[in-house]
């Protein structure tokens, strides 16, 4: 039999603790720190697929840096200025709706909770190499990772290592040359330890916060191939504590300035944002709840009351006077996608049971085919109707009913479950998830 139990109720239950949901309770505390704030973390592991990048705005709205480019391929060309084309994204754009002080508000509270992070001058997107050889443009990103910016013309060795699939040196620098007026070189070795549980990034960064040696002799084994480069590029695995003390080290004994370079999941600079963000949280008092399932809610007079959320193992009722939604799009769950008859998309807000709009008017003519441009693109690089999945809101970030009306009004909704945005086109995803939380949680704190 599951135990049932009712908490203390808080002023504020944030649904989600991704990007956006840290940023609404911090906002929250930060304004009015007398407010009690309660997260429900849903995804224990959410941060093992940020890359630890922060991007604002990387493409134009035409998901490339030029009007010349078709709407019909992956954006390459990356902008410069974020600022610079918030007028072209459309009036109910999140970066329209707060403007361009709003996001920068929401930048300023970010660079006060998270420390080891550099910005470009002035307020520049930086181009950071990743994991795939792709180059992805940031307005914040982490220390460890500036030396490799794009932009620094300098010789370059990019090191992988021989059990680590994560990150192909050869195709990383194949893929920079192509972009880069300066020489890229390659080595691969062998990691300098065997790991019982096998080569991830996770552990081959456990190993090098346990082990002062394996750094000293990682850093002998580059020396080894070094010649005449002024940095070297590592996969992000160099600890998920120690990294400032393993470049120390590899720049002591090569002579040349170290740079991390992000991975995919289980990214470890995601992995040390996550630590940052949830230390401040307990730092400013707020709640976290890990690892929840949000199973039902209660709500009387047009206004929610509570949530109902399981372990697994007991069943809690959480009561507040308002509520945040910040469980992300389609992606992670946050908007639910089923196929309805005739192929038709069939999409679900699964914890408040929001309208959900944005995925457009294509008709199912009994082609499963055709039905199917009701949720993606015709070609794979095509525009996503998915990505415009989302909760259509208000200014304020309420979430409207179908007819138009406000849902409820005690609650709210931020990041990627927001319809319209296409967060991975335009690279947007944090900038979104900073600007929204920030809103809200200053709303909420008058």
């Amino acid at each position: 039999m599951t135990e049932h139990t009712t908490e203390s109720p808080a002023d504020v239950i944030v649904v989600g603790a991704g990007l956006g949901g840290c940023l609404t309770a911090l906002a929250v505390a930060e304004h009015n720190p007398t407010l009690s704030v309660r997260v429900l973390s849903l995804y224990e592991d959410r941060f093992t697929a940020h890359s630890g990048l922060i991007d604002v705005l990387g493409y134009d709205e035409q998901g490339a840096g030029t009007k010349d480019t078709p709407a019909q391929t992956l954006p390459t060309d990356p902008i410069e200025d974020p600022y610079s084309v918030f007028e072209s994204l459309p009036e109910t754009h999140p970066y329209r709706v707060v403007g361009e002080d709003g996001v920068q508000q929401a930048l300023a509270l970010f660079d006060k909770t998270v420390s080891g992070y550099c910005r470009g001058t002035p307020d520049k997107n930086g181009l950071a190499l990743v994991g795939n050889g792709r180059l992805s443009p940031a307005l914040r990103y982490p220390e460890t990772v500036q030396s490799g910016l794009v932009s620094r013309e300098e010789p370059t060795l990019l090191v992988g290592f021989d059990d680590l699939p994560q990150f192909d040196a050869a195709l990383a620098a194949a893929r920079l040359s192509e972009r880069a007026a300066y020489d890229v070189d390659t080595i691969t070795i062998e990691l300098p330890v065997v790991l019982a549980e096998g080569p991830t990034p996770t552990a081959v960064a456990d190993a090098f916060d346990d082990n002062e040696t394996l750094r000293r002799v990682l850093a002998e084994r580059i020396e080894e191939e070094i010649e005449t480069h002024s940095r070297i590029g590592l996969p992000a695995v160099l600890g998920l504590d120690s990294a400032p003390a393993v470049h120390e080290e590899i720049q002591e004994e090569c002579y040349a300035r170290p740079f991390e370079i992000p991975l995919g999941r289980p990214s470890v600079l995601g992995q040390r944002l996550h630590a940052q963000l949830f230390e401040a949280l307990a730092s400013a008092g707020v709640t976290v709840e890990q690892d929840c399932t949000v199973t039902g809610y209660t709500a009387e007079g047009g206004q929610l009351t509570g949530v109902t959320v399981t372990d697994g193992t007991a069943e809690q009722v959480y009561d507040a006077d308002a509520f945040v939604l910040a469980t992300g799009g389609v992606a992670t769950g946050g908007i639910q996608v089923r196929r309805g008859r005739q192929g038709h998309a069939v999409l679900r807000e699964p914890v408040f049971d929001c309208h959900v709009g944005g995925l457009g008017t294509h008709k199912a003519d009994g082609n499963s085919q055709h039905a199917r441009l009701s949720i993606t693109g015709e070609r794979l690089f095509d525009s996503q109707p998915f990505e415009r999945v989302g909760v259509e809101t208000s200014e304020q970030f309420q979430p409207l009913a179908a007819d138009g009306t406000v849902h409820y009004e005690n609650l709210w909704a931020v990041g990627e479950c927001l319809a319209g945005i296409e967060p991975t086109r335009r690279g947007s995803r944090d900038g979104i998830a900073l600007t929204t939380g920030y809103a809200v949680g200053k709303r909420l704190a008058e």
